[in-house]
């Protein structure tokens, strides 16, 4: 099976379709960026707020890997690409947590732009780079070794997990 073969619900249809929307939240947030060195206006600062949040929404989708996906991959063998992949998501949350707190200081009037200006180039390359691995070379992989069973296994978890509140 390949990716233009999946089902609208496909766990990994599902995922790639999230890293869609998260990619797209990372180019608001480089261009929220190049304004931040000018007086953060209301509408500026609701954007980072909400982009932040988004960001952090997204730990459902690193639940359903981690629960779901992974332990069905790591059962095949593939317990190294697994391994790396949650050692980044924790790196990532950490990341995705100060940009959160740095944008709540933000809001409340504190001068915190050179410390976003370093923190946001940062997030930015390891979260795309981080799903350009997976949407090129985990998803690919799975759907070659991963049978129908272990697919009805991924998908009822999950189900059980929910999505994303941005999800489709």
């Amino acid at each position: 099976m390949n990716i233009e073969q999946l089902w609208p619900d496909h766990p990994i249809r599902v995922m790639m379709d999230e890293h869609q929307i998260i990619l797209q939240n990372l180019a608001a947030l480089e261009q929220s960026l190049t304004k931040l060195n000018e007086k953060p206006d209301p509408d500026l600062l609701n954007t980072l707020d909400s982009i932040a949040s988004n960001l952090l929404a997204a730990e459902k989708h690193h639940q359903r890997e981690e629960e779901a996906l992974f332990p069905e991959l790591e059962e095949m063998g593939l317990d190294g690409p697994c391994s790396m992949m949650c050692d980044e998501h924790i790196t990532l949350r950490e990341l995705k947590h100060q940009l959160k707190a740095l944008v709540v200081q933000l809001i409340s009037g504190a001068a915190v732009q050179d410390q976003m200006g370093r923190l946001i180039p940062d997030l930015v390359g390891r979260l795309r780079e981080h799903i350009e691995r997976e949407d090129t070379i985990l998803y690919p992989e799975s759907l070659e070794v991963l049978d129908d069973a272990a697919w009805e296994r991924i998908t009822a978890q999950c189900e059980q997990i929910g999505r994303c509140s941005f999800s489709r």
